[in-house]
């Protein structure tokens, strides 16, 4: 009994024992499983899923975005937010997006490529409230490195393209802005081989006079354009105007009396440099302001340098005035020199004047005791001073005193041309000039030469249309006698 009790016993163990073998093998079947799952290739995140490193992810319908309390970062964001379609979104305090190259790597911190005629890299300022300087957030704002970086750098894609372009909003603003700091300047640009080292072009809008590059200097003495010419024989600063009369550069001066356009030449070269156009066109014109300005003022060198200085080609003029009121086409004044000194080349005048309607050829005044006009003959038998007058009714020289003194003064000898000696032959009483010119109005003065007894100048009877006249004496001669002549009127 008992053993067969032992027996029922066992077989029973043994029957459970078979039981939980199987059991033990079907929960080793399935942590066998459950380790081939874990291990498998896992799906592609979705929208709701986790986002999986190492991977692409799959083809959510709405942004993927970290906020904390005061940023946001977001990543392909198919207008979600209602900004548009972004590959990547940044909002800080500070920076939005901020991009740094490892170090050493000459990389770049941010780059951008455009699509058509988008653009790289685009940015518009902030337009919140910052006391004085509300909305005037920078569009693109960028820091050069400490070694000579540059702050903006653009490479033009050929065809025509800029490097970088700036472009005013509707307020009149402007399109590119730059400051200096110290002695360096806001905007430099440097040309190429024939290219030009900053290039603006003004509006095209008819009837404004957009300017294509517009500067303020400093308001310590600062120039507001300043350019550097190639070094071999490039212009400093070069305008073109394209239509109607504008000008190719333009200067307003400050309010401080300053200059609109300042030239500073080098060495033999010119400050200012200007070439008329192929029809006639100015080198340079200068329009003076409403309150008595000059159209164009020059101040010579310190060692015997020329204010203005002119040089006419063929039958050109060096240098022309034209006062369009009652002022002076051209005007010169001296501390202690000559106003204005003039030269002529070759049979060139020195000094050529034409009046206007009834206005002088030459109008000068003296200061103290000082001469109006003073002429200097050339040294192979040049006159001092020229008059000539082409009418009937005009004086050649008019000398007048409405102080009552000398109207004319003569220091040294004077010739007239209707004036000289004729001869009386011996045994006549008479003689007669020819060919000089006389009027009705004119007198004919006449002397003897030599003391002759008895012998004097009985009248002297003009002929005018025959342009002559006769001397008759007291009585014959007994030898040649010389009477002198002289015309007035």
């Amino acid at each position: 009994m008992a053993r067969g009790n032992d027996g029922e016993d066992g077989g029973a163990g043994r029957a459970r024992s078979r039981r939980g073998l199987l059991a033990a093998a079907a929960g080793g079947l399935g942590v066998i499983a459950g380790e081939a799952i874990a291990g498998a290739a896992p799906a592609l995140a979705d929208n709701g899923q986790a986002v999986l490193q190492g991977t692409d992810n799959g083809t959510p319908t709405a942004q993927t975005a970290v906020l904390t309390a005061h940023e946001i970062g977001a990543l392909a964001d198919p207008n979600t937010g209602g900004k548009g379609s972004l590959g990547v979104y940044g909002n800080g305090q500070k920076f939005g997006v901020l991009g740094e190259a490892a170090s050493g790597s000459g990389g770049i911190g941010v780059q951008g490529t455009g699509d058509g005629a988008g653009a790289g890299v685009s940015g518009a300022g902030g337009s919140g409230a910052q006391g004085a300087f509300e909305g005037r957030g920078a569009g693109v704002s960028g820091t050069g490195g400490s070694v000579f970086g540059h702050g903006v750098f653009g490479i033009s894609g050929g065809g025509g393209a800029f490097g970088v372009l700036g472009r005013a909003g509707p307020s009149g603003s402007e399109g590119v802005v730059g400051f200096g700091n110290g002695a360096a300047p806001g905007v430099a640009g440097f040309g190429g081989i024939t290219g030009d080292g900053v290039h603006g072009a003004a509006g095209q809008n008819a009837g404004i006079s957009a300017a294509g590059v517009s500067g303020d200097g400093g308001p310590g003495n600062a120039v507001g354009v300043s350019g550097t010419g190639g070094a071999t024989g490039g212009n400093g600063v070069e305008g073109r105007a394209h239509a109607g009369s504008f000008a190719g550069v333009s200067g307003t001066g400050g309010p401080g009396n300053g200059a609109g356009v300042d030239g500073v030449g080098h060495g033999t070269g010119s400050g200012v440099s200007g070439a008329g156009g192929a029809s006639g066109g100015v080198g340079v014109s200068g329009f003076g302001g409403a309150a008595s300005g000059a159209g164009v003022a020059g101040i010579g060198g310190s060692t015997d340098g020329i204010g203005v200085h002119g040089s006419g080609i063929g039958g050109g003029s060096g240098v022309v005035g034209f006062a369009t009121g009652s002022g002076s086409g051209v005007q010169g004044n001296s501390s202690n020199g000559t106003g204005v000194a003039a030269s002529g080349g070759g049979t060139g005048a020195g000094v050529q004047a034409v009046g206007g309607g009834s206005g002088e050829g030459v109008h000068a005044t003296g200061g103290g005791a000082a001469n109006g006009v003073t002429g200097i003959g050339g040294g192979a038998g040049g006159n001092g001073v020229n008059g000539r007058a082409v009418s009937a009714a005009g004086a050649g020289v008019l000398a007048e005193n409405t102080g009552g003194g000398n109207a004319l003064q003569v220091s040294g000898t004077a010739a007239f041309s209707r004036s000289g000696v004729v001869t009386v032959a011996a045994g006549q009483s008479s003689a007669t000039k020819t060919g000089v010119a006389l009027t009705a109005a004119s007198l004919v003065l006449a002397t003897l030469q030599q003391d002759r007894a008895g012998i004097w100048v009985r009248s002297v009877v003009p002929n005018v249309a025959g342009s002559s006249f006769t001397i008759h004496v007291s009585k014959p001669v007994s030898a040649g006698t010389s009477v002198a002549w002289f015309v007035v009127n």
